[in-house]
């Protein structure tokens, strides 16, 4: 009878717990499907987006601090007991005995008081994902968890769709500091390339293998990886927009030292220097973004050498 019982039982219970995204055994599914997700936050660091969890740092941070003022009524009410001679009857190791309890439990809730308070320092201040991150945490936790989960049990959807500007909720581990000729190659050239050129040319290769070899299909197991959202690592982008950056500075500095060279009325040349400065200022500090400058520094240092040696050599 009671085997009767467990059979009947155990099915319900077994449907329960598949049903249930924060089941011990879902949880540990998840977090074994998200290993690409942890393996792509590894691999570009931006994309590592948390929680804040503000209003509960700040009700931890409340409750030491009411731990802490009890602690010091405790102290001051045992110390005020002493004085008045009420602590008589005790002897000197069982007093200081009680005085070490309630200064350690003092200590401790200090301690822990300012733990928290760093905590919730550190989360308040820390940056917010940069939008190039989010979205890339979106694309790793996309599909990973046949209940739309996020490995932290939260839903997918609550992190937004793309280009969606994150909640304020949400903070970044590593602050990516993006300059406008990066989110410019970002926006009008790779996306483009990746969506009408590198996706049409991978699926097209992808067709033509699978007709050579013929036994294998596109949902085989062995192309699971292929199958994965297709992403531009940020730090190719850096490398990229720095390239562009120098030659941006260069390519500036070469055009007015040459039209320079060609004009020869000196207002007209002071004109002309005036409005080449201003547009390597501007490229300097809103096109490239201040980790340029110094870059932009050393290509001005070098062109004056260049410039002194050019004149000197031809005689001017």
């Amino acid at each position: 009878m009671s085997s009767s019982f467990g059979n009947s039982a155990n099915p319900t219970v077994r449907d329960d717990k598949a049903q249930d995204p924060n089941s011990p055994v879902n949880i540990i599914k998840r977090m074994s499907r998200s290993r690409s997700v942890f393996e792509g936050i590894a691999d570009y660091p931006p994309a590592g987006t948390c929680e804040r969890f503000e209003d509960s740092w700040y009700k931890c941070l409340a409750f030491t601090e009411l731990r802490v003022m009890r602690c010091k009524k405790d102290i001051e009410a045992f110390e005020r007991e002493v004085e008045e001679g009420k602590k008589i009857e005790i002897s000197d190791e069982a007093l200081w005995a009680e005085y070490v309890e309630l200064m350690e439990a003092l200590k401790n809730a200090l301690l822990q008081n300012g733990q928290l308070y760093s905590g919730l320092r550190t989360m308040s201040q820390a940056p917010p994902p940069s939008p190039r991150g989010i979205d890339s945490y979106r694309t790793f936790v996309s599909g990973k968890d046949p209940h739309g989960r996020a490995p932290n049990g939260r839903h997918t959807r609550e992190y937004g769709l793309a280009d969606e500007t994150p909640r304020r909720s949400l903070c970044a581990v590593v602050n990516e500091v993006v300059s406008p000729i990066d989110n410019f190659l970002m926006d009008h050239v790779m996306d483009p390339f990746m969506e009408y050129i590198y996706r049409s040319m991978k699926k097209n290769w992808r067709k033509m293998r699978q007709w050579r070899i013929g036994a294998r299909t596109l949902e085989d197991p062995g192309d699971s990886k292929e199958d994965e959202e297709d992403y531009v690592d940020g730090r190719k982008i850096g490398v990229i927009a720095k390239i562009a950056a120098s030659m941006l500075a260069i390519l500036s500095l070469a055009a007015a030292i040459g039209i320079l060279n060609i004009l020869h009325g000196f207002e007209t040349r002071v004109i002309v220097m005036t409005v080449f400065g201003l547009g390597f200022c501007l490229c300097a500090n809103f096109v490239t973004g201040p980790e340029a400058l110094p870059m932009f520094n050393l290509s001005t240092s070098f062109f004056q050498v260049m410039a002194v040696f050019v004149a000197v050599s031809s005689g001017r």
